[in-house]
């Protein structure tokens, strides 16, 4: 018998006019804390957001010194800024350290809603996972519950991001879209999301068009469909380790790490269903160059 398990997430909007709906999940009476980064704090986007906060007078406050691994330490002073005594929602605005501090914070602040609003590829938001660091080292919660409620996939939110992170970030989805299909029978669903994650990332990365960069947000949900049941494999397991320790962020912790293991696999044969699906033939050689392709061509 073999299972598949859906995460409490109650809505996902894509697409270009995505941001607009973001009002649809904000309580009017409840305080919003919008967990976020300095820099993605400064976009365009981020202060349309604000624009339509403050048209609907949304009490809202700005939590914006979320860096890279989420430190334990600014999780904890943005917790210390949050009232828990009154019902309140998050906002996470950013990439994946911003909502894996924001999954913890819902959790220790007893947050009645989570609302990601990504701006990078990581797909944190569809995961029960939240990585932070402590001293150097990485650490993680798993829980369902800190499960983001409402997720928003508009393309325009990643315009600001520096162009080598986006991509960067876009491998990591790639690596969560291969190693999510590890030994995994024909059958099994999330091999075929993990080969349709494969495809439009690949084809759509090197892109920057809205519709590009769309379809890549869509490839990157794909690449997590069925996190709760897939035990990611080693070339997650030594990015965590690097990344923490060195201050590499986990997207370019793939680039180092995922053609080495690609290797690793032929060797073991995890991938043959993965790629009997995505070549018609097992060719460990080709998904290699392709991914190495696309780590070339990061600026």
């Amino acid at each position: 018998m073999k299972v598949f398990t859906y995460l409490p997430i109650k809505k996902v909007y894509y697409g270009e006019d995505a941001n607009e709906h973001i009002m649809d999940f904000i309580r009017v009476n409840s305080k919003l804390y919008i967990v976020t980064g300095r820099r993605t704090s400064e976009s365009n986007e981020f202060k349309n957001i604000l624009k339509k906060l403050e048209s609907k007078r949304i009490n809202y406050e700005i939590l914006n010194f979320i860096s890279q691994h989420s430190p334990d330490n600014e999780i904890e002073i943005a917790l210390q800024q949050i009232d828990d005594h009154h019902e309140h929602d998050i906002l996470a605005y950013g990439g994946g350290s911003v909502i894996d501090a924001s999954k913890i914070l819902k959790l220790k602040s007893n947050a009645q809603t989570l609302i990601a609003v990504p701006t990078t590829l990581s797909a944190s938001e569809f995961s029960h996972i939240a990585g932070y660091s402590e001293n150097g080292e990485k650490k993680g919660i798993r829980d369902i519950n800190i499960t983001p409620d409402y997720i928003v996939l508009d393309p325009r939110n990643t315009i600001s991001t520096p162009r080598e992170l986006y991509m960067a970030s876009g491998i990591r989805a790639i690596d969560h879209a291969i190693e999510s299909a590890l030994d995994l029978g024909l059958s099994d669903p999330r091999l075929y999301t993990s080969v349709i994650s494969y495809k439009l990332l690949r084809d759509n990365l090197r892109g920057s068009s809205l519709e590009e960069r769309m379809l890549s947000q869509i490839g990157s949900w794909f690449s997590y469909f069925n996190v709760f049941d897939s035990p990611m494999g080693l070339s997650h397991a030594i990015g965590k380790i690097i990344g923490a320790k060195y201050g590499i962020p986990h997207g370019f912790t793939s680039c180092i790490t995922l053609p080495v293991i690609i290797d690793y696999y032929e060797k073991t044969g995890r991938l043959d269903n993965f790629l009997n699906l995505l070549f018609q033939k097992v060719d460990y050689k080709e998904l290699k160059n392709e991914v190495v392709g696309l780590i070339k061509s990061i600026p």
